[in-house]
């Protein structure tokens, strides 16, 4: 009679180790898939990001024939590689140093040249023109692609 109750007492203690070590093994997969995810997220959104600097890689714009008088920017545009350009920021710096930026819609597509006019108002030290492509509604700044010009002549 003690024998059968030693075995049942053995029986349930193995019982419940078992079951520890299954909660156990269940609580530590949740904490690696909650682990992973995070890190899938956030691999995936720096893929992304270096696919958009690569994207600026295929942009080229070359801006000619720059000049101003005191209430537009005159510029010829031209681009020069595959991708369309579909916006342009340009920073303006006046006489005294205050700075304004402005962005402009447009479609340049490749190989396509145009004239732009810019509102401004007063004279112009400085303008920096920088190149903008839509990818899914995204914009992205092609910061690389950007052209500086100082000492901007009267039209």
């Amino acid at each position: 009679m003690k024998i059968i109750k030693n075995f049942k007492k053995r029986g349930i203690a193995a019982f419940v180790s078992w079951v520890l070590i299954i909660m156990f093994a269940v609580v530590l997969s949740a904490i690696m898939l909650q682990w992973t995810k995070g890190f899938v997220k956030k691999q995936g959104e720096d893929l992304t990001t270096r696919g958009d600097v690569m994207l600026c890689g295929d942009t080229s714009i070359n801006v000619d024939g720059i000049c101003q008088n005191t209430q537009t920017l005159n510029m010829n545009l031209t681009n020069n590689n595959n991708l369309e350009i579909d916006k342009l920021r340009l920073r303006f710096i006046d006489l005294y140093d205050a700075s304004e930026v402005k962005q402009i819609d447009l479609k340049l597509s490749s190989g396509e040249s145009e004239k732009y006019s810019v509102l401004k108002q007063g004279t112009t030290k400085q303008v920096k023109v920088t190149p903008i492509v839509l990818k899914k509604d995204k914009e992205i700044v092609c910061e690389e692609k950007s052209f500086t010009f100082e000492e901007i002549k009267q039209c």
